[in-house]
């Protein structure tokens, strides 16, 4: 475990960083109570002070309808349905170890189902995986160059790639789609530099 955190740490400002890892490192962050968060929606408020919002992204289960259509294979309609043999080595996920974008799709099925049952999901699907990218990228561009027809991706990004010609469709399953929220910090200490507080 690194810890760089500090005296020692030359950065007075955290952008765009996940909410999990300033949730890791409160201790040393400044409190950020007098900042208006009024417009952010309750549930990107951290209840510390600790960070505003800076972004929220979502995950969806992207399909490339094209190669589902000239394999002859049918949308998934769940969770479940990406288990099916016919989907072996068709699917493209990020790896939840390296990304944000892997590591919302687990967090949000262990919300809503429990951690035990989301853990032997995903050892399950894991069999179906053509490729855990290092990125969150990763899937939906396996989509777009044609490696997977089904991917956990970005959503953002595949309504660019939608946007731009390609036949993909995002599918919303009962469980919600998966979000992350990125947070802006200051290092505690850093607050009596103007250019910070401003």
């Amino acid at each position: 475990e690194a810890v760089i955190l500090g005296d020692n740490l030359e950065t007075d400002i955290l952008l765009g960083v996940e909410s999990s890892y300033l949730n890791d490192i409160n201790d040393v962050l400044s409190d950020l109570s007098s900042y208006d968060s009024s417009q952010y929606l309750e549930d990107a408020i951290d209840p510390n002070h600790k960070y505003l919002a800076w972004e929220r992204f979502s995950g969806g289960v992207i399909v490339n309808k094209t190669l589902l259509q000239e394999k002859g294979l049918d949308i998934p309609q769940s969770y479940e349905d990406l288990l099916k043999p016919e989907y072996k080595g068709m699917i493209s996920m990020s790896n939840p170890t390296s990304s944000s974008t892997g590591y919302i799709f687990l967090k949000s099925l262990c919300n809503a189902w429990g951690e035990e049952k989301a853990f032997e999901y995903f050892d399950k699907l894991s069999e179906n995986i053509y490729q855990f990218s290092s990125s969150g990228s990763g899937p939906v561009n396996a989509l777009v160059q044609g490696e997977a027809i089904i991917g956990l991706g970005m959503t953002f990004q595949a309504v660019l790639e939608i946007n731009n010609g390609a036949n993909l469709e995002i599918l919303y399953f009962d469980e919600g789609s998966p979000y992350g929220i990125t947070g802006t910090a200051v290092i505690d200490g850093r607050m009596e530099k103007p250019a910070v507080k401003e």
